[in-house]
C-alpha cells in the first residue's frame, strides 16, 4: 500500500495495530461490479450512435455499482460492531462521516 504523495504521507498500515500489540487487526477490501453484460451493451449502444440510451444505461450501471458498494460497506461495519455510528443522511455519507 503506497504512501500518499502529499500532506501527512499516510498509508493503510498507519491505521492498524502493530504486530507486537497482541491484538488481531483486520482490513476489508471490496470490489463490486454489475457484470460484463452491462459493459457489452453500453459499448453496443455507443457504437450504434444511440448516445441517450448509452448514457442512461451507463449512468444506471454506475449507480447500481455504487449502491452495491455501499451495501457491503454497511454490512462490514455492522459485522465489526461499528455500524451504529453511520451518518443519518446522504450529506453525511458523501462526507464519509463513518468511523
Amino acid at each position: 500500500f503506497p504512501r500518499q504523495q502529499r500532506g501527512r504521507r499516510l498509508c493503510l498500515a498507519d491505521f492498524h495495530r502493530a504486530e507486537d500489540s497482541g491484538e488481531v487487526d483486520t482490513v476489508a477490501l471490496q470490489v463490486v461490479t454489475v457484470g460484463s453484460r452491462i459493459g457489452e451493451e453500453t459499448a453496443r449502444l455507443f457504437a450504434a450512435d444511440a448516445y441517450r440510451d448509452y448514457l442512461e444505461l451507463h449512468g444506471l450501471s454506475v449507480q447500481l455499482a455504487e449502491a452495491l458498494a455501499e451495501y457491503w460497506h454497511a454490512r462490514v461495519r455492522r459485522e465489526w460492531g461499528i455500524g451504529g455510528a453511520d451518518p443519518a443522511g446522504l450529506d453525511g455519507m458523501l462526507r464519509t462521516e463513518y468511523q
